[in-house]
Order: C-alpha cells, then sequence, then structure tokens
C-alpha cells in the first residue's frame, strides 16, 4: 500500500476492543457481541466457535441486509458445526447500525467513509478473533456478498492476516458520477480506493470470484474487469444464476476453504 491507503485504511492497533458479550450461545451456537472499532463506533457482531485450533471466516453481508440475515444466520451455524470458527459483523448504516429512519441519499464523502470504516471494523473484527478464540492469522479466511464482497477487496488489500477469499457476487463497477465533488478530489480517490487500484494489493492470498452469469446487478463484464484486476493467485467460477447466492456457489465457498485454509 502507498502512504495514503496507510492511512485511510489504517487504525490504533493497540487501542482495546472493549469487548461487550450481549447474549451468550443460543441453541443455534450463536453467540451476539460487540466490540469498540475506531471512530468511536462500536460493532455488533454474532459469533460462532468452531474447533479449538481450527481456521476461521469472516462473513459481511451485502448492502441492505444485515449480520442476521437467514443466509448468515444459516452459513454461521453450518461452517461452526464443521469446525470454523466465523464471525459476521453490521456493516456501517445496516443492522443494528442503521438507526431507524430510512437513511438518506449518501453524499459522496459519507459513502467513502462508511466504506472505509466497514474495512477497518473487519481488521478489528481479525484482532477479536486473535485475541478472543485464539485463531492463528495464518488460518483466516473471508466470505463476502455483493456489497461485501467489494469491501473484501479493500480488507484483503489492507490486511495480509487474511490468507483466502471467497468473493461473491462481486465485480468493480464503472464509477457513478458525483458532479458536486472537486475533480481532484475524485481523482485521489480513483487513484487510491478504487477497487481496481486496491485489486492487485492481493497479491500473495488466495481469491476466489463466484458470479452469476445471469446477473444484472453486476453484470459479467464488469464481474471480469474485477478478476482481471485481482493479484495472484485467482479462480473465477461462473453459475447459471442472478444476483443471487445458490447451494452450488455456497457448496465451492466450503470447498475452497477447506484447501486454502488447510
Amino acid at each position: 500500500m502507498n502512504d495514503a491507503q496507510r492511512f485511510l485504511l489504517g487504525y490504533d492497533f493497540e487501542a482495546p476492543l472493549a469487548v461487550e458479550r450481549v447474549d451468550p450461545p443460543g441453541e443455534d451456537g450463536l453467540a451476539r457481541l460487540s466490540y469498540r472499532s475506531a471512530n468511536g463506533e462500536r460493532v455488533p457482531a454474532l459469533l460462532a466457535l468452531g474447533a479449538p485450533g481450527g481456521a476461521a471466516i469472516l462473513l459481511q453481508h451485502g448492502g441492505g441486509e444485515s449480520k442476521d440475515h437467514p443466509l448468515i444466520r444459516m452459513l454461521l451455524r453450518r461452517w461452526s458445526a464443521a469446525g470454523l470458527t466465523c464471525l459476521a459483523i453490521d456493516a456501517p448504516g445496516h443492522g443494528e447500525r442503521a438507526g431507524g429512519a430510512q437513511a438518506p441519499r449518501r453524499s459522496f464523502f459519507e459513502y467513502i467513509r462508511l466504506r472505509l470504516q466497514n474495512a477497518i471494523d473487519l481488521r478489528r473484527a481479525i484482532d477479536l478473533l486473535q485475541c478472543e478464540a485464539g485463531i492463528d492469522p495464518g488460518r483466516i479466511g473471508y466470505w463476502g456478498v455483493s456489497m461485501g464482497g467489494s469491501v473484501g477487496v479493500m480488507l484483503l488489500a489492507a490486511d495480509s492476516r487474511v490468507r483466502a477469499a471467497c468473493l461473491c457476487l462481486a465485480g468493480a463497477r464503472s464509477r457513478r458520477a458525483w458532479p458536486e465533488v472537486d475533480p481532484g478530489v475524485e481523482r485521489f480517490v480513483a487513484a487510491n480506493l478504487d477497487l481496481m487500484a486496491l485489486a492487485p494489493l492481493t497479491a500473495g492470498r488466495e481469491v476466489l470470484l463466484l458470479n452469476g452469469k445471469h446477473d444484472e446487478t453486476v453484470p459479467a463484464g464488469d464481474a471480469r474487469r474485477l478478476f482481471d484486476a485481482l493479484g495472484e493467485p485467482k479462480a473465477q467460477r461462473w453459475f447459471a444464476a442472478g444476483h443471487r447466492v445458490t447451494p452450488a456457489m455456497l457448496r465451492a465457498s466450503k470447498e475452497f476453504f477447506d484447501r486454502a485454509l488447510a
């Protein structure tokens, strides 16, 4: 990373996590907790412990969803039962962090701030996995869908502790126009925080892209553009699906982690 990226995606590694356990594990094995991230934010999370000494997976939901989405909860239960410790968080502006009132249309700077916060929250989640669950940093994976896939690229670029990532329904979309923003600021963001600028920094970690052939939200061209920009090693698989996660994608995800984090 360059100096600007290190500054924007960095945080105080020595700041206490101040973990608060909201609910102990229920019958489904999921424990609710929260931890302290950067900028005074507290991050709500669901934790499912796997086998002692095993690998761990961070899970990030898609836009408009939350850590309590049925798909995320199912993966937490299923993968922890298979021995993987799993941690899912609410992204800024989602789930318990939504604030209640309908969110207004976000400005350029708010959009960037939330994405940066999300990436730093995930870096702090890795700290939590190491401190609270004793996870070896060489055995941490990441699974993100749609928005979570995009944020995953930022996380991989910023944090070498993630050894393998499965990005579902993700792609490098054409940048939207922000007419109210100074062109110099846009150029700075494009050079330092755009997925096409960050994707090459994933080199050395295994990345698997899972995309739908009929996805209208993330068209095939955008998915291929992100894949081409990613560092090696990488792979991309296509499924007969639109913008939704299918059982075949989940099987491919689990097989990938079983091999990459063995």
